[in-house]
This record gives C-alpha cells, sequence and structure tokens, in this order.
C-alpha cells in the first residue's frame, strides 16, 4: 500500500496516531448509523486505528494541504476471488461533506486499483457498462 494524492487529497495507510481524527467522526451517530457498528468511545477509536493500521483495505483521508484526517475509504474483495467481486465503501467527517472529497478519493482508489492490475480489466468494463445503462 503506497500513497496516493489528487489535487486536494492525500490517501494513506492509517496509523495510531490517526485516532483522534477517526474519533471525531467515528463518535458521532449521523456518520455511523448505516454502517455494521455503533459510535466509538476514544478507547476504541485508539484501537481501531491501530486495526485499520494493520489492514490494507482501509485508506485514511487527509486533505493535502494540513493533512488532517477528514475520512476514510474501503476497497476490498468479497467473497471467491473467481467472481472478481469488490465492495467500495467510505465515511467522512460530516465537517467535509458536500465537498466531492468521497467521490474524489474513491475516483482516485479505484483507478489506482486498476491500473496496478489488483482490478481486472472485466470489472472495470462491468463498472462502466454499468454507468452507461444508468444513464440511458
Amino acid at each position: 500500500m503506497g500513497i496516493l494524492k489528487t489535487e486536494r487529497l492525500i490517501l494513506r495507510k492509517f496509523t495510531g496516531d490517526d485516532w483522534k481524527d477517526l474519533h471525531e467522526y467515528l463518535s458521532q451517530v449521523k456518520v455511523v448509523m448505516y454502517e455494521p457498528y455503533n459510535i466509538f468511545s476514544e478507547e476504541e477509536s485508539k484501537k481501531e486505528a491501530i486495526n485499520r493500521s494493520q489492514n490494507d483495505a482501509f485508506w485514511a483521508v487527509c486533505l493535502r494541504e494540513t493533512n488532517k484526517l477528514i475520512g476514510n475509504v474501503y476497497f476490498q474483495l468479497q467473497g471467491p476471488k473467481e467472481f472478481s467481486t469488490w465492495e467500495i465503501g467510505y465515511v467522512f467527517n460530516p465537517l467535509y461533506y458536500g465537498k466531492g472529497y468521497a467521490t474524489e478519493a474513491c475516483q482516485k482508489e479505484f483507478y489506482s486499483m486498476v491500473l496496478n492490475k489488483s482490478v481486472h480489466t472485466e470489472l472495470l468494463l462491468n463498472v462502466i457498462l454499468k454507468i452507461l445503462l444508468r444513464g440511458s
């Protein structure tokens, strides 16, 4: 897992030191309302930052200007490998909603996986086809 950069963001591996910024958004009901977990205490946020630092599916999303952690992207292969089914998700601090950060981070992550051959070309074609069919 390397570091990915966009014009406004840095996507990187989590560190244990990220717990305060992580807690800032995972402690809010409106943020975790549709997630498979409840709000996090400070202690749980400390443990979760360490857990995420050891899990390549989670990417910390930081503002490029300040390096402030504002959310995370999750991207992982699900189910049997031969089905090539990937799950992508994101959770962001509400202070940064409505600015296009989630879209920017997910696009960068997805394109990076395709370029690194982690995601097969067939998956990319399926995603493009679904997008085109939605538009018609």
